[in-house]
């Protein structure tokens, strides 16, 4: 890859950018993802747990390309990192907490995203149509598509590694470097999989448990499902108040060129207006 710039990460070191991958980064609808929370109001009880979706998003793209070489080494690489770097940019604001109350999966929002204006130039420039990249980054008839959304890839390698750091959770920290030295493509049923050979299954159990605990002591905490639950009731009742957008309004924000601003900020900020308002 040829790499014109680099960005420093605290959990993986130096991640290069292509001058493709820096033009999707540069984009309003990409940047968005800094003021995406990656784990919502989990903050409130692990305070760390601060980062967000843009460092997630490059991260599961370096993760993406390590995997490629180990067990997809025909790959179209550039493909790859892009729909890894893109994979996220559907998210609501809060990510998973308002997706239900929104009524608009992330992933199906993400390829409307994708097919506007600017991200579609910069995919069109890079020599990519934006349904290619959609279909390795949500579909699942590209063998490509394994390597972002399936049982044991860079997605969750990466949220793994991010979230076990930011909360200090330390038992949710799988030995990533070891799946990405022996992970290669195998069948299961006449379908294409990603595997570990037997002598690294410890590897593998690792990961599963790694991510057992992190739903335990992190995703599903009891405190912070309250918050999450307390969150979406506030958004349903502020919609009558202050207007905010639910199904496929959430989708015309992208129309109205209102996806940008869309995030943690505005809501929260809608949110106290309707607070303030309901008191008067």
């Amino acid at each position: 890859m040829n790499f014109v710039k680099h960005v420093y990460d605290n959990v993986h070191g130096y991640i290069g950018l292509t001058e493709a991958e820096v033009s999707v980064v540069d984009t309003p609808t990409f940047q968005r993802l800094r003021r995406i929370s990656q784990l919502g109001p989990a903050h409130l009880v692990y305070p760390g747990a601060t980062h967000t979706r843009f460092a997630h998003s490059l991260g599961a793209m370096h993760l993406a390309e390590a995997l490629a070489r180990s067990a997809l080494p025909e790959a179209d690489a550039q493909l790859v990192r892009l729909a890894a770097l893109l994979h996220d940019v559907g998210h609501p604001p809060f990510s998973h907490t308002l997706e239900a109350t929104l009524g608009v999966r992330h992933e199906r929002m993400g390829r409307v995203v994708l097919r506007s204006g600017e991200l579609a130039d910069a995919l069109s420039a890079a020599g990519y149509s934006p349904e290619e990249v959609a279909e390795v980054a949500w579909g699942h008839k590209r063998l490509e598509s394994l390597l972002i959304s399936s049982p044991l890839d860079a997605d969750r390698l990466d949220y793994l590694l991010r979230d076990s750091l930011h909360t200090g959770v330390t038992y949710g920290r799988p030995d990533v470097q070891r799946i990405l030295k022996v992970v290669r493509k195998a069948e299961l049923g006449g379908s294409p999989v990603l595997a570990i050979p037997r002598r690294s299954l410890h590897a593998l159990e690792h990961f599963i448990l790694s991510r057992t605990f992190m739903f335990r002591a992190v995703y599903l905490h009891k405190t912070v499902v309250a918050f999450e639950l307390m969150l979406q009731r506030a958004y349903e009742l502020a919609r009558d108040i202050v207007g905010l957008p639910m199904g496929d309004e959430v989708l015309r924000l992208v129309e109205l060129s209102g996806w940008a601003r869309f995030d943690d900020h505005s809501v929260a900020c809608a949110l106290r207006a309707a607070s303030a308002e309901s008191r008067e």
